[in-house]
């Protein structure tokens, strides 16, 4: 017996990040330190039944789609920008869809059913998961991800990405992104894309580890030392070494110059490093050395 010519289709759309499901605004200077769990289901039956799972009338099909977008900053991003922005949370996700049709009949006037065995069908599912954002069509520059996702910054999409890092067992590898261990994303040096001066600062000083944004820390730091120029919370020897291979070009991380100046004169010299060794031995020194600055 033909079946009738009707079709059945269900679509499910999850729409998962930490700063918002799906965007068309560009999205700047902020983090997630949220887990996030990204859930659809789709399911897709005919409506025509009985109490006995009987129907007068057949369907030619069933088809049924689920989809899922989840980010640690933004599900789907549509022709817009996401940068200075990180993740620390894992992202979880999954998709389910299930179709299910009446189309074998019997007896007379025709009585169609279906089983759980019969005539079903486990329907499409797509997941796009990112450490940023599960699919983008627009811009990611400048940020970086620690929470673990099917790939480090982004999992699909025509967008580019740029100036990116990611914890290297965080997910797989993206163009335009740089993976690094956990002790390299503590280091300045390891980010040369990054702006270290206006945009992004490592504190020692402070619990988490990993770069914070200038405008828009996690913790509320306490203030630094005049002299103490590794951020360690004491002015120590080890400042003064910290300037001496600052002033050769040597790589010295961390380096807070805004700490190093001692004598306030707007450079930083080797006068600088003389003054904090006097200090530390009770001579004649610069007011200030060893208080907190603003």
């Amino acid at each position: 017996m033909a079946l009738k010519n009707e079709n059945l289709s269900a679509y499910s759309h999850s729409f998962c990040g930490g700063i918002c499901g799906s965007s068309s605004m560009d999205i700047s200077n902020c983090y997630n330190t949220g887990e996030l769990s990204s859930k659809v289901s789709s399911y897709a039956e005919n409506s025509y039944r009985d109490s006995t799972y009987h129907a007068k009338e057949a369907m030619a099909s069933a088809n049924s789609f689920g989809y899922s977008y989840a980010g640690g900053i933004c599900g789907n991003q549509t022709n817009v920008a996401i940068s200075n922005c990180y993740n620390t949370a894992n992202v979880i996700f999954s998709a389910n869809a299930t179709a299910k049709y009446f189309s074998w009949g019997s007896a007379s006037p025709p009585r169609y059913y279906y089983s759980e065995n019969y005539r079903s069908y486990d329907g499409k599912t797509e997941t796009f998961c990112g450490g940023i954002v599960g699919e983008s069509n627009g811009e990611i520059n400048g940020c970086y991800n620690v929470g673990k996702a099917n790939y480090g910054i982004q999992e699909t999409g025509t967008g580019s990405i740029s100036n990116c890092y990611y914890l290297s067992s965080a997910g797989s590898s993206n163009t335009g992104a740089k993976a690094l261990t956990s002790a390299q994303l503590q280091l300045e040096m390891c980010m040369p894309k990054f702006d270290f001066e206006n945009t992004w600062v490592i504190d020692n000083a402070t619990e988490y580890q990993y770069p914070q944004l200038i405008n828009n820390r996690q913790e509320i730091l306490p203030p630094h030392l005049l002299g103490d120029v590794d951020g360690d919370g004491e002015v120590s020897i080890i400042d003064t070494t910290c300037i001496q291979r600052s002033l050769v070009d040597i790589p010295i991380d961390p380096y807070n110059k805004s700490t190093a100046d001692v004598d306030n004169d707007g450079v930083v010299t080797i006068l600088d490093a003389t003054w904090i060794q006097r200090y530390l031995i009770g001579s004649e020194y610069p007011a200030g050395i060893g208080e907190p600055i603003s």
